[in-house]
């Protein structure tokens, strides 16, 4: 079921200067603070924090369509969302045809960027999702 932007954005506690629908049940948002995030459906599936972080969330959600609007967002640091034997891995392109080492998605992933301009990462660590625990 398609849902307005007005429908996604009704769960958004943290007060925000600009939303936009991007697609299907997906809003770019931008928060007061500066940081910024996709929604689908109900859930920020990226969240920038400043200039050097991503956070990672599917919510549990780990569908073909939440992994594609990952994808869509993260091809342009050099990483990539695929799943093999229903497990989710985050990649990371080393070069233009070459592999980085995988590691298995975890909700609350965080990717640290090395440039304000976004154009190298260099790994990926786990964070605890602390956002939830505000609730």
């Amino acid at each position: 079921m398609k849902r307005s932007k007005k429908e996604i954005m009704t769960n958004v506690i943290e007060p925000y200067k600009s939303a936009k629908l991007v697609g299907g049940n997906t809003v770019e948002i931008e928060y007061m603070n500066g940081d910024r995030a996709i929604r689908y459906h109900n859930t920020d599936i990226l969240t920038w924090y400043g200039q050097y972080e991503i956070i990672l969330n599917s919510d549990g959600w780990r569908t073909p369509t939440t992994k594609g609007r990952m994808n869509k967002y993260l091809g342009q640091y050099g990483y990539s969302i695929y799943q093999h034997h229903w497990t989710w891995f985050l990649r990371k392109y080393k070069s233009s045809n070459k592999w980085g080492k995988d590691e298995v998605f975890k909700d609350g992933m965080s990717i640290i960027l090395l440039d304000p301009f976004r154009t190298q990462c260099y790994k990926a660590i786990n964070k605890k999702w602390e956002k939830k625990e505000s609730k």
